[in-house]
């Protein structure tokens, strides 16, 4: 299973190399599918299926904080799909940081990022989501009682 996940990363890669121009800020067109049921939530807006990274569409997490055990538990030991857009964010490896292709991942039919924005582990990038998941980061700091987000989110997201 875990061969197969690579060898469909590697097609899709391959497969969205002609979208290098694709900008996350563009509306959301599905190029590609990948499935996995081994998947790692690395950071609170990155899914890791192997060496294999997806950027979760639309949202923002805290890159200097391990994800929780609840945002954790949304992803791991569940058959995960994601439907990526061919956009890639991110700078080169030499820059330090990676780049990945962006996605909407899912378990069963619920959308991944809208749980995350929920519980806190993520925030809405506006510039990225068009808001979709603004409302919801509202909600979810009232029922924390939390005034302001815990923290901020960096100039591409024109928050």
């Amino acid at each position: 299973m875990f061969m197969r996940t690579l060898f469909m990363a590697a097609a899709i890669v391959v497969a969205s190399a002609g979208f290098g121009g694709a900008s996350a800020k563009a509306p959301f067109r599905v190029v590609a599918t990948i499935q996995s049921s081994q998947p790692v939530l690395k950071y609170g807006d990155v899914v890791a299926f192997g060496d294999f990274e997806v950027q979760l569409y639309g949202i923002y997490s805290d890159h200097g904080a391990a994800p929780s055990a609840s945002a954790k538990s949304l992803v791991q030991n569940h058959d995960i799909r994601c439907e990526l857009s061919g956009a890639i964010v991110g700078y080169s490896k030499s820059a330090g940081a990676e780049r990945r292709p962006v996605g909407m991942c899912y378990v069963y039919e619920n959308d991944i990022a809208q749980r995350l924005v929920s519980s806190g582990a993520a925030r809405d990038c506006r510039d990225m989501s068009h808001g979709i998941y603004t409302i919801l980061e509202q909600e979810g700091r009232t029922q924390r009682n939390e005034k302001a987000p815990t923290f901020l989110l960096p100039p591409e997201c024109g928050n």
